[in-house]
């Protein structure tokens, strides 16, 4: 921060909105699913013969079945990591001057928007969103080549969009 700057507001995104935890929750699903198939066909042994015809190798598609359940279990456990991580490593802060929006594990990467710079600023909100509580926030900035910044998976996000609001004003009357 430079000096005389103060955090007015700082937020995380909710991971409820990142693809990859939607991703690792469908793989928790389908990890249940294929359990269930597993314990009702038993017994059953459906065989892959036309693979066995040009691999030579002959297995049954049941006969697997314990084992598919692990593999999507891993698979939704680095997806749901990744989520969490990226939603852990990335902060959306107002402070009286700026917006920044600060990501990233190893190394830190930051989007700084002057509060005098913002032409713009609206509330997009999904279906979805709307049933988790969650919304994002567009800035659009005053040139016109500069791309919209879009602030995602934010709670209460009027309120967030008022603290932007009033950081605009003020900016605009000095």
């Amino acid at each position: 921060l430079m000096q005389n700057e103060k955090i007015i507001s700082r937020r995380k995104p909710s991971i409820l909105i990142q693809k990859t935890f939607v991703t690792g929750v469908a793989f928790i699903g389908l990890s249940i699913i294929f359990f269930i198939i597993g314990l009702v066909y038993r017994s059953y042994n459906f065989q892959f013969s036309f693979i066995s015809t040009y691999t030579g190798i002959n297995f049954g598609l049941f006969d697997s079945l314990p084992l598919i359940p692990v593999v999507l279990d891993i698979i939704a456990l680095i997806e749901l990591l990744h989520a969490e991580l990226s939603v852990y490593f990335r902060d959306y802060i107002i402070t009286n001057y700026r917006i920044i929006d600060q990501h990233g594990i190893l190394s830190k990467d930051a989007n700084i928007i002057l509060a005098n710079r913002i032409s713009d600023i609206s509330i997009d909100r999904t279906f979805a969103d709307r049933i988790l509580g969650l919304g994002r926030i567009v800035l659009r900035m005053e040139e016109v080549n500069k791309p919209e910044i879009r602030l995602i998976g934010i709670r209460d996000v009027e309120s967030f969009q008022n603290d932007i609001l009033k950081l605009i004003s003020k900016d605009n009357k000095s």
